[in-house]
């Protein structure tokens, strides 16, 4: 008598709409399964509330660090702008001491000495405050990079 394989199909069904693909012995194999994922559960929970943590604490220490650099960079462009003005004003002065046209020239050639090292200064003080203000948000990012769960 030839098997009848729709039988089998029909209780493959029937099982799968129960939504179990097992047979009954294989549900006592899941209770460890699923206190395993309970505990990774919680790990991962108790890392997440740590690194939410840290992320706060950094956050508010990177905001402070950065408030501070963009406070001191504000002064020293501040003076910086001061000295440049200073120097522009000296220069009609400058010229109008001067008693010959090569005195002029001497002059300003010592003022535009002048103007070029404040330019080059202000130049490097540009790539100093660029980096007070990196640091400290590289600095937060490395302290918030969670480590790998235990």
């Amino acid at each position: 008598m030839p098997h009848n394989h729709s039988s089998d199909g029909n209780h493959h069904a029937e099982r799968t709409r129960r939504g179990s693909r097992s047979g009954p012995g294989e549900q006592k194999h899941s209770e460890p399964a699923a206190i395993e994922i309970a505990a990774a559960a919680d790990a991962i929970r108790s890392h997440l509330g740590e690194f939410h943590s840290k992320g706060v604490k950094a956050g508010l220490q990177m905001q402070t660090e950065m408030l501070g650099a963009f406070e001191e960079i504000g002064r020293e462009w501040m003076a910086c702008a001061a000295s440049q003005a200073e120097l522009a004003f000296e220069l009609p002065t400058r010229l109008t001491d001067a008693r010959t046209i090569p005195d002029a020239i001497e002059a300003y050639q010592a003022w535009l000495g002048e103007w070029l090292e404040l330019r080059g200064e202000a130049s490097r003080r540009l790539i100093l405050d660029g980096q007070k203000i990196v640091n400290p948000g590289a600095r937060y990012m490395a302290s918030i990079t969670p480590a790998p769960p235990l």
